[in-house]
């Protein structure tokens, strides 16, 4: 398909996460230490984030309640909520973590979830944090990077046995379901009643990348 750069400028680009109420693209970059928002057509963008962060990187935003959360696996590592402008910011989840990688907003049950890559865990939490509840701490190895939910199972990629895995909520048991990958990162599941138009979906690699680079919409 054809590649369209739409903004450029940055050094380590971790997180995306699309607004799909007006089309915005959130963005972090590891390098810089900044959460930004650029415009689908690449013409505006603006920092909204850019003290006190460490390594962030995965990034989910609620749009109709005006918030985003992005998790930081840096030195002080933690979950935080701010408003789409980066203001009102606030810790939600600071302890027993050591490399939040992926993050995910279960919409319909008002739920937070994360993968903690170090630990091998999957988490959720309520929105503003509250009942932390563990649900998988893998014991042989699998390290959960980026994380969907969808119809009740989360979705997640894993870079040691290399693929993608799905993990029902009530069984409590991760499958393998693709295993064609080379070092996959995040994962962005399309969602019809949640877009623009568009836009499709998006996987980024655990690569240095220098532009973000939007795939057109297409059937796929």
């Amino acid at each position: 398909g054809h590649l369209e750069v739409v903004w450029s400028g940055l050094v380590d680009p971790r997180g995306l996460a699309v607004d799909w109420i007006t089309g915005n693209v959130f963005y972090t970059d590891t390098g810089l230490q900044q959460i930004g928002v650029v415009t689908a057509d690449g013409i505006y963008g603006a920092v909204i984030a850019n003290s006190s962060l460490d390594q962030p990187g995965s990034i989910a935003i609620d749009p109709t309640a005006g918030f985003m959360y992005w998790a930081d696996s840096g030195l002080r590592p933690r979950i935080e909520i701010a408003t789409m402008d980066g203001q009102s910011r606030r810790q939600l989840v600071n302890t027993n973590l050591v490399k939040p990688a992926g993050i995910t907003i279960d919409f319909n049950g008002q739920k937070l979830y994360w993968s903690d890559t170090a630990l091998d865990k999957l988490e959720r939490s309520n929105l503003d944090g509250t009942q932390r509840t563990l649900l998988a701490h893998f014991a042989v190895n699998v390290h959960p990077v980026g994380l969907v939910l969808h119809n009740n199972s989360l979705i997640f990629t894993e870079q040691n046995y290399v693929g993608i895995y799905r993990f029902p909520l009530f069984s409590k048991a991760a499958t393998r379901i693709v295993t064609t990958l080379s070092k996959p990162g995040g994962i962005a599941l399309y969602n019809a009643s949640r877009t623009t138009g568009n836009l499709k979906h998006y996987i980024t690699r655990n690569v240095k990348l220098f532009e973000i680079y939007i795939l057109p919409y297409k059937q796929w």
